[in-house]
């Protein structure tokens, strides 16, 4: 892009002020008619993957993607399970902000972890 520089400062900033997540490579585009929705947990343990099919329903795994193309084999030669990833992407651990009860809850796992090891 002709005005792109790396000179130039961020747009967002890589802080603290966000919670920053990566996604795994090479997740398949969402088939058509699909959303891919991603949500964090309200204690920031993990994410959640869902898809929002073409009739509204959210799906959450291969076997519910399985599930609802027997129940609507219209959409099979236009879906394959292949296309559905639910591979959560990773926090990234240094944009959590140290008094967060995600990072407090994370450091009490690891200390059980020490401790009976």
């Amino acid at each position: 892009m002709p005005n792109n520089s790396c000179d130039k400062p961020a747009d967002i900033e890589y802080d603290t002020t966000r919670i920053w997540v990566i996604d795994r490579p090479n997740i398949p585009k969402a088939p058509a008619n699909t959303e891919r929705l991603v949500m964090m947990r309200k204690d920031l343990s993990k994410m959640d993957i869902y898809y929002l099919m073409p009739n509204g329903k959210r799906v959450r795994g291969t076997n519910d993607v399985a599930k609802f193309l027997q129940s609507h084999p219209q959409y099979k030669k236009r879906m394959s399970i292949s296309k559905f990833c639910f591979v959560s992407p990773k926090i990234a651990e240094e944009t959590v902000a140290e008094d967060c009860e995600w990072r407090l809850g994370l450091g009490n796992k690891k200390q059980k972890m020490k401790n009976s090891g």
